[in-house]
């Protein structure tokens, strides 16, 4: 099933896959907290700095993203 899935997200042409952006390590290392004690912490604070540096909008269902607001979020929500 999984194997499946990534086949049909790679050949949908709306779904696009990009580089790291050159400014990452600077970001990053703005976004990662000095003391990182969850691996939450250490990827939340990639991703926001990914959208930082390349200047996208981060879109996710996780409403606690620490340092999210330095970004452009977008929250989604589940359907009920």
């Amino acid at each position: 099933m999984r194997g499946e899935l990534i086949v049909l997200v790679r050949a949908d042409r709306l779904i696009g896959f990009l580089s790291e952006p050159a400014e990452l390590p600077e970001s990053w290392d703005k976004f990662t907290p000095k003391l990182v004690h969850s691996p939450n912490l250490w990827t939340d604070a990639y991703l926001c700095a990914c959208c930082h540096a390349a200047n996208y909008t981060l879109v996710t269902f996780d409403s606690r993203i620490p340092l999210a607001n330095a970004v452009d979020l977008l929250k989604l929500t589940a359907a009920e």
